[in-house]
């Protein structure tokens, strides 16, 4: 990637096993993440949790990330 150039903002709908494994992987590649989620009982639940964890043979991935509706 051209070091001039800032990290592209990754915006990424749903909180659920995929979105929350991109939304990891991304954030450890340095690029800023925004998770959209679909109503207000998911950003409740979100909230509730406040983390996503993400367990590797290399080790646990801890994350929090700004969530939207």
């Amino acid at each position: 990637m051209d070091s001039s150039r800032s990290p592209s903002h990754w915006h990424i709908i749903g909180c659920g096993s995929m979105g929350g494994l991109w939304a990891c992987h991304l954030h450890q590649a340095d690029h800023p993440v925004t998770l959209i989620l679909k109503d207000a009982a998911a950003e409740e639940s979100f909230l509730r949790a406040s983390t996503i964890k993400v367990d590797r043979e290399q080790g646990t991935i801890e994350n929090h990330f700004p969530a939207t509706l």
